[in-house]
């Protein structure tokens, strides 16, 4: 955990302090955000189906490097995530499976601004969990132990600026699985996929 934390901490300097000596036809945001994740677990389970949205939180920084109307936009940010899965056993009786994540994401953006205040997006994110767990879980079975070290996605996005206020709305994928198999056999390699609804402040 202390390797994670301090991975996390040195990629987070790097994006968001790395990027200070721009040539002088460049220029530079930085600023906070927070918001809304609308989460939903894609189950790769047999016989499990994915449940309505679950609500989560998200919030850090961001730093945008402005060419003209192309940007580049590292952020480093702190999201729940997880979601809610159906079953139905032999007896035909329903079953229940309730799981959060807590990760720390670092998305880079690369976007195209359209009439000055319109903004379009794309980009990887590396998601780095930092605690997770699951509702009837065995005792003997750690879910939080299940779950790789990082996972890789994509956000895509647009977004609108008014004044200082950045409003935007994105939605992220994964690209690689979130685990493998927990001893008791329940498989954890579920995929989450997120809309996500922000509003940040510029700060310089």
């Amino acid at each position: 955990m202390s390797k994670k934390i301090l991975l996390i901490s040195f990629l987070m300097l790097y994006l968001l302090g790395g990027s200070t000596q721009a040539q002088s036809d460049q220029t530079i945001e930085f600023g906070l955000k927070g918001g809304i994740n609308l989460n939903k677990l894609v189950a790769s389970q047999s016989g499990w189906q994915s449940e309505d949205l679950r609500l989560g939180l998200v919030a850090g920084a961001y730093l945008q490097i402005n060419f003209n109307n192309v940007y580049i936009q590292p952020e480093f940010l702190f999201s729940q995530k997880g979601g809610n899965m159906r079953a139905t056993n032999a007896l035909g009786q329903s079953e229940d499976l309730r799981r959060t994540l807590g990760t720390a994401d670092i998305p880079v953006m690369v976007g195209l601004r359209v009439f000055r205040v319109f903004r379009m997006h794309a980009g990887p994110v590396l998601s780095f969990p930092i605690g997770g767990n699951q509702s009837e879980a065995d005792p003997s079975d750690s879910y939080d132990d299940s779950i790789n070290d990082f996972v890789l996605g994509y956000q895509a996005g647009i977004g609108l600026d008014i004044k200082r206020l950045r409003l935007g709305l994105r939605y992220e994928g994964n690209l690689s699985k979130l685990g493998d198999e927990l001893p008791g056999g329940v498989r954890t390699d579920d995929r989450i996929s997120t809309f996500q609804f922000t509003v940040g402040y510029q700060l310089l």
